[in-house]
């Protein structure tokens, strides 16, 4: 197995400027209705999986339950996902109201009449038991915590929003903002090989969000599972990912703005560090998958520093750092 430990922070140097693809069935969903304990819900003519019924938790109608039903009839695994990050953080976004909702398809050859009744929402709920899992943590700078949860498994999927306090406008819009960004990190984690795509979520207003934290395990065959940890917040970044491919792990510094230098010397020095990973690879005989997610990985965390004022008389100039990869060995 490949590892690559910590790199020392980038610092700038001066330096010239220089898709998920998921396959979804269109799925007709009747609305989701039906007894106090349980929902059944079928889906139009697709496949002979896709066409059973499904139970829910709970009747409450939202976009993400109706993406929900359609994802349900995607036929890999993954793409259950598909959309839902996105929608459910818009939904906490528009009304910052806290949901929850899982659905699940019936056993084969299952009557739905009677199977309805014999469900309850408790045996129903997939919380936590998916193959597949994601988490998103926002806090904000008034310390209100925002938790929304993604699980998929083969048959379910489950979601789930909460939040610790009342949130204001400002907070649910820049929330909102990330919630395409959000996306494009589950797409990236669930494709086939696993991308890193977190750029987006390292740019959140400072002023308003404190930090940002996501995890996520995505199961890629009987004995494999991709995991991933990334946090950002106003003093620095960091990664850490493993799976069949390798381990890895990344940490940027950014609690000295003052070294940072221009737009221009930043791109030049994370130039510099890329070609220092592919040398570094080249000569340690690094596998080919590890080394393109760490150089993903190591793009979004250093890509864009954001900005933040310098006192006057402080700036200095940037000196170039070392990157150190040891141990990048195929096992």
């Amino acid at each position: 197995m490949s590892t690559i430990t910590a790199l020392a922070p980038i610092t700038a140097t001066p330096a010239p400027a220089v898709t998920n693809t998921s396959r979804s069935a269109t799925a007709s969903a009747a609305p989701i209705s039906g007894s106090a304990s349980s929902t059944v819900v079928r889906l139009g003519e697709q496949s002979e999986a896709s066409t059973r019924a499904l139970v829910w938790e709970n009747r409450m109608h939202s976009t993400s339950a109706t993406l929900m039903a359609r994802n349900m009839g995607n036929d890999e695994l993954s793409t259950r996902l598909s959309g839902l990050g996105s929608e459910l953080l818009k939904q906490v976004a528009y009304d910052g109201a806290d949901f929850s909702q899982s659905v699940q398809q019936l056993p084969a050859g299952a009557a739905s009449d009677t199977y309805a009744l014999q469900v309850s929402p408790a045996k129903i709920s997939q919380h936590g038991l998916g193959d597949n899992q994601i988490r998103l943590s926002i806090t904000t700078t008034s310390g209100i915590k925002v938790d929304l949860k993604l699980d998929a498994s083969d048959g379910s999927i489950a979601v789930e929003a909460h939040s610790s306090g009342k949130l204001n406008e400002v907070e649910r819009k820049a929330l909102g903002k990330l919630s395409e960004a959000f996306q494009k990190s589950i797409d990236g984690l669930t494709e086939n090989p696993p991308r890193i795509d977190l750029a987006g979520l390292t740019q959140f207003d400072s002023n308003v969000l404190a930090a940002v934290d996501l995890k996520g395990q995505i199961k890629i065959d009987a004995k494999d599972t991709q995991r991933l940890e990334f946090h950002a917040d106003s003093m620095g970044r960091n990664l850490s990912f493993s799976g069949p491919a390798g381990v890895a792990s990344i940490a940027v510094d950014l609690s000295k703005p003052a070294s940072w230098g221009s737009k221009e010397q930043q791109a030049g020095a994370l130039e510099h560090y890329l070609q220092q990973v592919d040398q570094a690879a080249t000569r340690g005989q690094g596998r080919g998958a590890i080394i393109g997610m760490f150089k993903q990985g190591f793009s979004a965390l250093n890509s864009d520093y954001g900005s933040r004022l310098v006192p006057v008389g402080r700036a200095k100039s940037p000196t170039p750092g070392r990157v150190k990869i040891p141990h990048l060995l195929t096992a």
